[in-house]
């Protein structure tokens, strides 16, 4: 593509599409079903080191189906080739491997946002009971699965939907998330933290929402050419982490910096 080079190689996707694996929860869920965090580091280094062959197997991949199907966008160039070059007895199992893999996926995530919203933000804002969390969780689980089937009836492709997904939850959840492991060395509390998944957040959300019409109706034209000299031809996806940040350590520190009343 014209439009991919060093700034998507080195800025744009390190830090939408690599942070995810840096906070996300579904490999945190995983993480916690360990023996004990001795298994756990070893677990994580090793699932880590993995990532890194599959990743060029997959790129290597997508440039060799490039050269076969120069005329195909990146959405169908996996299926065409499925149905031109795989054998009819394999083409099977391929697609029960890749079905196994999404719903593998999609049920871990739908299983940790609903966990979350049911035992951290629901049951101590409304006093939930202990007997009724698990009918909870079921009933977010629902809900959120039928939000994502919305939204993506309403997306393009996959690949649009997973960059759509990644700026939301890196521009909200990744600087708290990282911060709050050294929380005490960098002076964050949770005051910051929320106030960073809100305003971090919400800047996604307008910059996503009609391809970022929202965001430049804020910024306005000399607003948004500022912007794109300063963090890049993606700053819709970049900005969300600079808000973000700046709430982090800005509502911490000046909560710390207060005196305390007596």
């Amino acid at each position: 593509s014209p439009d991919f080079g060093w700034y998507q190689v080195l800025v744009f996707y390190p830090l939408i599409v690599g942070m995810p694996y840096l906070v996300g929860p579904d490999i945190y869920s995983r993480v916690f079903c360990a023996r004990d965090s001795d298994t756990a580091r070893k677990a994580s280094l090793l699932a880590a080191l993995g990532v890194i062959p599959l990743s060029f197997l997959l790129a290597t991949l997508g440039l060799l189906l490039f050269g076969l199907y120069p005329g195909l966008s990146p959405e169908t160039a996996f299926p065409h080739a499925l149905s031109e070059l795989a054998p009819v007895g394999l083409k099977g199992v391929i697609v029960v491997g890749v079905l196994g893999a999404i719903m593998s996926s999609a049920d871990t995530t739908l299983i940790s946002a609903s966990t979350i919203l049911s035992l951290n933000v629901a049951t101590p804002l409304l006093g939930i009971e202990e007997d009724r969390r698990l009918f909870l969780t079921r009933f977010f689980v629902v809900v959120l699965g039928a939000g994502a089937w919305g939204l993506a009836s309403f997306q393009q492709g996959i690949i649009s939907s997973l960059l759509l997904a990644y700026t939301v939850f890196v521009g909200g959840i990744a600087l708290p998330t990282l911060g709050s492991f050294w929380k005490d060395r960098l002076g964050i509390t949770s005051s910051g933290a929320l106030w960073a998944v809100i305003l971090g957040g919400l800047t996604a959300v307008l910059a996503e929402i009609g391809e970022g019409r929202w965001l430049m109706r804020l910024t306005g034209t000399g607003g948004a050419e500022f912007l794109e000299s300063v963090l890049g031809a993606e700053y819709g996806s970049i900005l969300p982490l600079v808000v973000s940040g700046t709430a982090l350590f800005g509502v911490s520190w000046s909560l710390r910096s207060r005196p305390s009343r007596s």
